[in-house]
């Protein structure tokens, strides 16, 4: 027959065993990453995690933080473009309305974990590309059309000094053959 636990004994596993029920209850959430830009119509992606253990990660839940209405926060369904399973948040097609703050908890009332999502808009570079084109060749002509009548101009006015210097030298000709 087995001797009886000292009470100090039993008081001592009970502490044990309350300690290691609030560190496997008690965790610290990550989200990775912690903030991402996405084009807008592209996908965007957050994990969240409790100290790296997978197991728990069915117990996370994920909101979208509204920061217009007090910080309240809105559910974030398992279906439909947003979908937030295990852990994972993934955002298909997203859209201006998807930016913002997402935040990570679980019932274990650790502290929450946040994701930020910034969306934005690719500029269009063809576009861009073709008018600043545009403008170059119409700069083009402009400084070749001026160089031309500056060249034309001062031609001129060259043959206008020369056929004065043929005239005083035909009238000098004519004077000394005279």
């Amino acid at each position: 027959m087995s001797k009886p636990w000292h009470p100090s004994a039993r008081v001592l596993l009970v502490l044990l065993a309350f300690v290691c029920l609030l560190s496997a209850v008690h965790c610290t959430l990550t989200v990775t990453p912690w903030e991402q830009s996405a084009r807008l119509g592209s996908d965007a992606q957050f994990i969240c995690s409790d100290d790296g253990n997978e197991t728990k990660a069915m117990f996370l839940t994920w909101s979208f933080v509204v920061a217009t209405d007090n910080n309240t926060n809105r559910p974030i369904p398992s279906t439909g473009l947003i979908q937030a399973v295990n852990g994972t948040l993934r955002l298909s097609n997203v859209t201006y309305q998807d930016a913002g703050t997402y935040k990570c908890s679980n019932d274990a009332r650790s502290e929450p974990a946040t994701g930020v999502l910034i969306v934005y808009v690719m500029p269009d570079y063809l576009k861009e590309g073709l008018v600043i084109a545009g403008i170059s060749v119409f700069l083009l002509i402009v400084v070749l059309i001026g160089t031309g009548v500056m060249i034309f101009g001062q031609v001129k006015v060259k043959k206008a000094r020369l056929s004065e210097q043929e005239k005083r030298l035909l009238k000098k000709a004519n004077n000394l053959h005279t």
